[in-house]
């Protein structure tokens, strides 16, 4: 891949951090002349209201979501999104674990950077199943944009290849 061996690792934490900083979807629901966006983070959901004030307005988490749905399909999404959500903890509890001692899981048998790309694509299918079940289920529209952003950077630490470079290699480029 396009990166080199010595930046995969931070290419990887990055990638999962930012990751965690997108909404994996984004809906909007427009009725005449309100209009409503949810932004689903992967452990929260919160409505924006622009102009309006609605009582009881608050954010919701994942787990919390599940008292809240109304749809069959809602819950089935939810449950979706609990197990993404499950998944990119796994991924951002290991990359927290890279950052601190790098030096210690990269000595581990597998590669670090593969199981983090690997854990973002797994977390990334189970949020667009997720997804897919809003989009019929949940009034609005619903753009995936986090599960796009999380199977372009999950794909990259996969194809990202560890290649040493010698001593001679380094003087010769500089």
């Amino acid at each position: 891949m396009w990166v080199r061996s010595e930046y995969a690792g931070e290419l990887a934490v990055l990638s999962t951090w930012l990751c965690g900083l997108a909404p994996w979807a984004v809906t909007w629901i427009a009725r005449g002349e309100a209009t409503g966006y949810f932004f689903w983070f992967h452990a929260i959901n919160l409505l924006f209201t622009p102009g309006l004030n609605i009582p009881g307005e608050r954010p919701l988490w994942v787990w919390g979501f599940l008292e809240f749905s109304v749809y069959t399909g809602e819950t089935y999404a939810t449950y979706l999104w609990l197990a993404g959500t499950g998944v990119f903890g796994v991924a951002l509890g290991l990359s927290v674990a890279y950052y601190v001692a790098e030096e210690r899981i990269q000595s581990l048998t597998v590669d670090p950077v593969k199981i983090l790309g690997g854990l973002l694509v797994a977390s990334a299918v189970l949020l667009g199943g997720a997804c897919v079940l809003l989009v019929r289920n949940h009034l609005g529209t619903t753009v995936p944009v986090g599960v796009v952003l999380q199977v372009v950077l999950g794909v990259i630490l996969l194809r990202t290849e560890r290649i040493e470079r010698s001593d001679d290699a380094t003087a010769q480029s500089a």
